[in-house]
């Protein structure tokens, strides 16, 4: 990765944990991502659309290199960038980082923020770790109706 960062990694709260590792690389169950990269960059999209950021608190036991992230998703090292211009609508959000960044100003707390925030909405909305599959298509149809047709798979469709 080029540019320096406040912090590598990517942290996930405890309680989140077990949501995470049910959608991506779980070695009991078949992932719904191929990866928990792919699946912290999924955490990240469900946490901004449904306007949920949750800030971890102290070090948790669970993190993910923010460069592995990076070369999982193929969105290049810009990934934290995009979701912290849609926070703060503050372009200097975008500028070199400094050792000493504002936690409002941080690309990768702010990044890391919108991943624990996805990871407990699905928590709280009964998230079944046993059939993860299910639970993203769930989400899915709740958040395009007029495609859950497409959703629910020719056997299922009426």
């Amino acid at each position: 990765m080029n540019r320096q960062r406040s912090r590598d990694r990517v942290r996930i709260s405890d309680e989140n944990a077990p949501v995470l590792e049910a959608l991506g690389d779980n070695t009991t169950l078949v992932p719904v991502f191929n990866s928990q990269a792919e699946a912290v960059a999924f955490a990240a999209t469900v946490g901004y659309h449904f306007d949920k950021f949750e800030p971890v608190e102290g070090q948790k036991l669970k993190a993910i290199l923010f460069q592995q992230i990076d070369n999982t998703t193929n969105l290049g090292s810009y990934l934290d960038a995009v979701f912290a211009l849609a926070r703060t609508k503050d372009i200097d959000v975008l500028g070199p980082l400094e050792d000493e960044v504002s936690p409002t100003m941080d690309r990768v707390l702010i990044f890391e923020g919108y991943v624990n925030g996805g990871l407990s909405y699905l928590r709280k909305q009964g998230f079944d770790a046993a059939q993860p599959i299910d639970a993203v298509l769930s989400l899915a149809r709740t958040l395009d109706p007029k495609n859950s047709d497409l959703l629910r798979g020719p056997a299922n469709r009426r």
